[in-house]
């Protein structure tokens, strides 16, 4: 997993480590985070992310963007992947 740092650089960390990515907004625990491949020439894979969201994000809405590399280099840059809408009730 990558994430962004200063003006779009990224930074790579693994999935299922003891890290987190935080914001002023939320934090993404990477331990109960995961990427799963369809198999193993597929090109698509499942990636679950665990987030928790701060007070301050309440009635939020956040683009998710995500990027990917294969296992030969190839890179695809941050694109927009979905809308994450926070609503505390």
């Amino acid at each position: 997993m990558r994430s962004r740092v200063g003006g779009g650089a990224a930074l790579a960390i693994e999935p299922v480590s003891d890290n987190v990515l935080e914001t002023r907004d939320a934090t993404l625990y990477l331990k109960d985070s995961s990427v799963k491949g369809a198999g193993p020439t597929a090109p698509t894979v499942t990636l679950t992310l665990s987030l928790g969201f701060k007070p301050v994000a309440n009635s939020s809405t956040f683009v998710v963007e995500v990027a990917a590399t294969d296992d030969r280099g190839h890179s695809d840059d941050f694109s927009p992947a979905g809308v994450l809408e926070v609503d505390r009730r």
